[in-house]
Parts: C-alpha cells; structure tokens; sequence
C-alpha cells in the first residue's frame, strides 16, 4: 500500500467544501512556511481534519496514547517521521481571500485557528501549536482563545494582523438575495414628512421668521445632523402649501372651540408695522382668547358706523357655528364710544362696555406732574438718543432708558423707575462730559441743562413720591389685563384703587367720571354675585 503523505493549508470553510466535492476537486497549491512540497488529494482521504468548536475534552492532545509533548525540535522531528506513515494530516490555518465556492451548510469555523499548526492522524490530535510562541495548546477553541490572551508575542504582533473577533452566525442556509445598499439607509415614510414639515411650518409661523429660512445654509447643515433622510421643503412650499394648510387647521380648530359656545368680542384698531391701519376682533371664551381676524381699512375713515359695520360682519359669521356674542369690549376713544352707543341701540341683547386697564393708564395720565414728567423724559431721550452718553451708560453697566409711550400702559412709571435706578451713573457720566473742551457751544448748553436736572435732589424725591402716590393704579393696570380677569375683578380694582389714592384725587370729577365709565349695572352685578366678593364692599360704602 502506497505511503501517502499530504500538508493543507486551508481554512475550515475550505476544508468542508473539499471533503464534499473531493471528486471533482481540481489541483490546488497548499503552501506550508517556504519549504512543503505540493501534493495531489486522494479520492479515499476525505476524513474531517479540523475540529469544530463545540468537541469536547475527548478531541484533546491527549486522546492519543502515543503523544508525548516535546520540545520545538522533537515536534520537528516527530513530523518528519511521520511523513511515512498512513493518514498524517498537517493542517496549517491561513486565511485566503475569495475562492468564489459556494458556501456549504454548517457553522463557519473559529478564527482562532487561524493561529495554530495543527497535526492530525485520522481523527485524532498529535499536535497543535501556536504560530507565535511555539507552544503546545489543547486543540480545543475556548483554550486557544486564553492562551492567545496571555501569549506575549502574539500581543506584539501589529492590530491588523491580531485576532479578529468570531462572528459565528446561526446555522442554515445563507440567503440568495443580493444586499444592496438602500438596506443599510434610512426610509422616511409619508406621513412622517407630512408630519415634520407641519411642526416646521408652525415654528416659522409662530415666531414671525422669513419663509426663507429654510434655504439657509447652516439651518440646512442643522436639520442635516438630526434627519439625514429629511429634505426641507423650499420656501415657496412654506408659504404657500403649508401655509394654506396651517391656516385651514386653524380654523378647523378654532370652529371645534367657538362653536354652540357664549362668547365676547373684543374690538380694537392699531397701525401695522408698513403704517396700515387695521381692526382686528377677538373672542373670549372660557378664560381663553381666540383671534378671530384683522381686516385693513384701506381708504375707508375709521368711522363708528364703520366699525359697526366690521361689528356685525363678525357677529353673521359667529352665527353660521352656533356661537352667540354676548358682549362686546372696546378701549375708549371717542370713536369707540360712539361704536358703543350703536351696539346698544341696534344689539340690545348684547353687553357693552370700555377697557378699565385702559381708563385707569388715562387716570394715571392725568394726575401725573407734567412738568416734572417733561423733565425726566429729557434726562431720558439725552441718554437714550446722544451716542457718547448711551456708551457711557452702557460701559458703567447701567440699564438702558425707557421712554413713555401712549399706547403702553403703565409705560410712565417704567420711565421713572429707569430714571432713579440711572440716576447715579447719569450724574456721573454728566460730570465727566462737562470736563471736556471738545464740546460746542449748544452741546454745552444742553449738558448743563442735564446736569441741573440730575443734580437736583428735590426733583429725585419728587418723582419717588409720585411712583408711590398712584402704585395702586399700577397693580391694578396689571391685574386687569390678565387673562382670567373678569368684571367682579374690575369693580374690585376700581374700588381699591378709590380708597388708596389720595382724597383729593378720588373726589375729583374726572376720577369719578372714568370709574362711572368701567362701573355698568353688569359690572357691579357681577361683583355681587361672585361667590368670593358677594356686593360686600357696596354694603360695606
């Protein structure tokens, strides 16, 4: 019988695709070091020469009786004589790049061979050594993987050519199907995009942005980093598509809450920021504001028969959902007011009556000292409007001046409260500016203007007197404009604010007129029929 004697240099996949196609397997190159010849297989060799992961202690070293561990040389030497013998297998683990077979059913072997020379008779082990440090090691996969963790040189070896970690996948047959690339993206769905470009629509709304926003290139950049798979819509999208839809959404909304509801209109008429004057109505329901709508007046006078007009334009469109007006509000301007005797006579069943907070800021107004509030409002406007004192203040870390305004209530005691809380750093930014040569003459006329103003001690105290003096009005301007206020409150605020500010003032027929305004029949009805106020203050008068 002839002596055959073969070395393979294969990985486990490999070794089974040639045990179950050992008949029609070609001539292959099997490469051992530099110096193993090349053998042919034989048709009758086709036992299994790599074990598989889960043997147990029975595929040891040891199983064979006639293994005797030795030396490097005695290992050498024991191949050697080995090559005469029957059925000697040395197995050499390396990793080849594609060899284009098919893959076979099974699990694929532990990586960790790959670092071992491993000698077989039959099933049996004679040797397994490890590449990098020579050393014998049970062929059992859990025990080469500890050794490779405390084998010294195996640990020098570069990180390309290390271990790589198992992948042992369940077993069964691999799928046909081609992986493409889309697998591995991320799909939006419709509605998700539907979704994500309503929230946005409603960001860009509600804070007043540009529609254009949505071409910016670091906004773009932004959206990139949360959502690769979210593509902006352009910003004719916004204002347009979303728009309509935003606003149809709305209104749908707005319909669910007004409708078979009891509600009261709020009428008011402003500029907008391109100077066009507008009349917007709002409804309140529930403790909660609704806007109804804003319409431009274009050429037309804002008349009271026109405002009555837009009046009752709301009030049929009210009626299509059930909701019926009840009241209707209004500042009190000479125009309102006359809009206010229409309602009654052509709207008997609705209540009409004035803003409080905004007949309180004219109370306010009209006892306020205006000689001294022309002063403050000078020191005010120097600082505010001249670049080199605004710098000063600015660089001193004072707070920035504040200016009345008529359409902002409660806007003259901002003006004094900036005025005393500046006044130091006023005085001496003013001083410094005086030392200074470089001024001419009408600027150093205004500065001494200034300066006597700042200086004068008797003007401070006088303008604490007069924050002090109308404080009640104050907190009841605030109080009124909340959104659960409601007409007890207003009676109460009126009545409180009677009774703390001076007598003098709370006697005067122009105090008494505006509160005769803001206390209707309804009003002081309200207030005696609340269960926390009960009329006890009228009794109590």
């Amino acid at each position: 019988m002839a002596q055959s004697y073969r070395l393979v240099s294969m990985d486990s996949q490999e070794i089974r695709d040639m045990l179950d196609n050992s008949e029609n397997e070609t001539d292959s190159k099997l490469t051992y070091m530099e110096s193993i010849d090349l053998f042919r297989p034989s048709e009758h060799e086709n036992e299994q020469m790599v074990p598989d992961e889960d043997e147990d202690e029975s595929s040891s070293l040891s199983q064979d009786p006639n293994y005797q561990p030795g030396s490097d040389s005695e290992v050498e030497a024991s191949l050697s004589e080995n090559r005469n013998q029957d059925n000697v297998e040395i197995v050499t683990n390396t990793p080849k790049s594609g060899t284009g077979r098919k893959r076979s059913r099974g699990r694929p072997q532990n990586q960790v061979w790959l670092e071992f020379i491993t000698v077989t008779r039959g099933k049996n082990f004679i040797s397994n050594k490890c590449k990098h440090c020579k050393e014998q090691v049970s062929a059992q996969s859990s025990r080469m993987e500890n050794h490779l963790k405390k084998c010294r040189k195996f640990n020098k070896t570069p990180v390309s050519q290390g271990l790589p970690t198992p992948i042992s996948p369940p077993v069964g047959k691999e799928s046909a199907a081609t992986t493409k690339i889309t697998n591995f993206m991320y799909k939006m769905l419709p509605r998700t995009k539907d979704k994500l470009n309503e929230s946005l629509g409603k960001f860009i709304y509600s804070a007043n942005l540009p529609f254009n926003v949505v071409e910016n290139e670091y906004f773009c950049k932004f959206v990139g980093l949360l959502n690769p798979s979210y593509v902006l819509p352009k910003h004719e999208t916004v204002g347009g598509f979303l728009l309509d839809n935003e606003f149809k959404r709305t209104e749908l909304e707005l319909t669910k809450q007004l409708e078979n509801q009891k509600v009261v209109l709020a009428q008011d008429g402003w500029s907008t920021t391109q100077q066009e004057p507008v009349i917007a109505h709002s409804a309140i329901c529930n403790g909660q504001s609704f806007f109804l709508g804003a319409e431009a007046t274009g050429g037309s006078p804002k008349t009271a028969e026109f405002c009555y007009s837009l009046f009752e334009k709301q009030l049929k469109q009210l009626e299509t959902i059930n909701c019926e007006v009840v009241g209707l509000v209004t500042d009190n301007c000479n125009t309102m007011l006359a809009l206010q005797n229409l309602v009654k006579k052509n709207n008997p069943n609705v209540i009409v009556y004035g803003c409080s907070p905004h007949l309180l800021n004219l109370v306010g107004q009209h006892y306020t000292n205006k000689e001294l509030m022309d002063k403050v409002i000078q020191v005010q406007k120097y600082f505010r409007n001249h670049y080199y004192a605004r710098a000063d203040l600015k660089s001193s870390k004072g707070k920035r001046p504040v200016l009345p305004m008529p359409v902002r209530w409660n806007s003259q005691t901002d003006c004094c409260l900036s005025y005393l809380e500046n006044n130091g750093k006023y005085l001496e930014i003013i001083r410094a500016r005086r030392n200074t040569s470089e001024r001419t003459k009408s600027e150093r006329d205004e500065d001494d203007s200034v300066y006597a103003i700042i200086s004068d001690t008797s003007l401070y105290d006088s303008v604490e007197q007069m924050i002090k003096l109308f404080s009640s009005v104050v907190k009841a301007i605030d109080s009124l404009q909340g959104e659960d206020a409601n007409l007890a409150d207003m009676c109460q605020q009126w009545i409180t604010v009677r009774e703390e500010i001076p007598l003098k003032y709370a006697n005067d027929n122009y105090f008494q007129e505006k509160m005769k305004m803001a206390m209707t029949d309804i009003a002081i009805t309200a207030h005696m029929l609340h269960p926390h106020f009960k009329g006890n203050i009228f009794f109590k008068s």
